[in-house]
């Protein structure tokens, strides 16, 4: 299969936690191997515009990636992914290169009730050089998410979605560490 899309996000997305607007065009190709295995290759250019005041921000980001879903029966679906992105921001300062390796299971417990878990591993390097000890180094980030989601029908139209995600990053710079709990 083949699909194509395009997308325009204004003033904000949570991926960064950045408010922008964001132009985004992505190809897919699909692969179904069987009834219960698939994969997926794709490419994605997204434009990033920020306001006046940042506009050393202003980059594009080429991405390219994959994802491979396995159904184990009718109830249990396991899903394995990777993407590669470069941030080419108007400043060196804002330019990164980042891998997402992420991985999904759901599992359907009941008629009404589905249970999703994931994680996320992101690693990032920036083009900027940071003072460690003696030496001038890269910055390098690490991201980890997990997260947890109980969906549950009350009709065919309605229902309900309860989850919980833990975000965690750690950095070779000192101030960019950070932790986070999200409940929604």
């Amino acid at each position: 299969s083949s699909e194509t899309e395009a997308e325009a996000i204004f003033k904000g997305t949570n991926d960064d936690r950045e408010t922008n607007n964001q132009f985004i065009g992505t190809q897919k190709l699909g692969f179904r191997f069987d009834g219960k295995t698939r994969a997926q290759v794709y490419y994605a250019y997204r434009i990033k515009r920020f306001i006046p005041e940042d506009a050393e921000r202003n980059s594009v980001n080429p991405m390219y990636g994959f994802k491979f879903s396995r159904a184990f029966g009718d109830k249990t679906d396991w899903e394995i992914g990777y993407r590669y992105d470069e941030n080419r921001a108007q400043s060196p300062r804002q330019s990164y290169i980042r891998s997402t390796y992420d991985t999904e299971f759901k599992h359907q417990l009941t008629k009404k009730d589905i249970l999703e878990a994931g994680f996320a591993y992101k690693p990032r390097l920036y083009s900027r050089t940071l003072r460690v000890g003696d030496a001038r180094v890269p910055r390098r980030d690490r991201k980890y998410t997990w997260e947890l989601n109980w969906q549950r029908s009350l009709t065919r139209r309605l229902g309900f979605d309860l989850g919980y995600s833990f975000e965690k990053q750690g950095s070779n710079d000192p101030e960019k560490p950070y932790k986070d709990h999200q409940v929604s």
